[in-house]
């Protein structure tokens, strides 16, 4: 009995730890944005299904699952095309959630909370202003029967109006005069939140890896410029404003 209830807190801790981090970024972001229009975009198709054995008892907050699809009200057909594809993935990683069980013997433990060995997170951005459309989806996976945890690199496609085309990274910062040294103090600023919130876990130091930074500009829903960069220390892909 104490071997189960302590495997038991093992997960709530991790699942918590988790949403703490979640949490606080959600919160950095609120408190840096200022208030704008929202894009003409909605999620669609909403899918969701229980993940526990018992709902009103279960380590994962509302004990159920979703998944969502984005749509977009635009004729253009590469934003379609990218569209499409986002959605293609969403539905892989729903039917692999749906499909997957809890019969394998690295499940044995968790099996007594959980009915899936596997769960998405999804969070998407997406944003249209005079010059550029942005959309994407940053997603973490979760290994249920592991407590495993894995960041996928968000999938961001920045469509140019002028050029009629997708472009670039690197041509995109550039169109935004978005230099290294900007990157950095964005990153600086949310290492400093986190630190303020009691958080933190990396240092700048462990965005670099052989002395490159992999980094990615997006609008979010409400237009605030973000920026996204891989935390080596951790293996996770974090989201940080570049409003500093």
């Amino acid at each position: 009995m104490r071997k189960n209830t302590k495997k038991l807190l093992i997960i709530l801790l991790i699942i918590l730890a988790i949403l703490i981090v979640i949490t606080i970024a959600s919160l950095i972001i609120l408190l840096t944005q200022d208030k704008k229009e929202k894009s003409d975009y909605k999620l669609d198709g909403l899918k969701e299904f229980s993940m526990c054995v018992d709902e009103n008892n279960c380590p994962l907050p509302g004990g159920r699952a979703t998944y969502a699809y984005m749509e977009m009200d635009t004729n253009i057909k590469v934003i379609n095309d990218k569209l499409t594809s986002i959605n293609k993935d969403t539905e892989k990683y729903y039917k692999k959630a749906k499909n997957s069980d809890m019969k394998s013997s690295e499940c044995a433990e968790n099996s007594k909370y959980f009915t899936h060995s596997f769960h998405t997170n999804n969070q998407y951005y997406q944003y249209e202003n005079n010059n550029y459309i942005s959309i994407g989806v940053k997603r973490v996976t979760y290994n249920l029967c592991t407590n495993e945890s894995k960041s996928l690199k968000p999938e961001i496609y920045i469509y140019d109006k002028k050029t009629d085309k997708i472009i670039n990274q690197d041509s995109f910062k550039k169109q935004l005069n978005m230099t290294e040294e900007n990157i950095k103090s964005s990153i600086n600023f949310y290492i400093m939140q986190l630190e303020n919130l009691g958080a933190n876990t990396f240092t700048l130091e462990d965005t670099y890896k052989n002395g490159k930074q992999e980094t990615g500009l997006f609008y979010d829903v409400t237009g605030e410029l973000y920026i996204y960069f891989k935390n080596y220390k951790n293996n996770t892909y974090e989201v940080a404003s570049t409003a500093i």
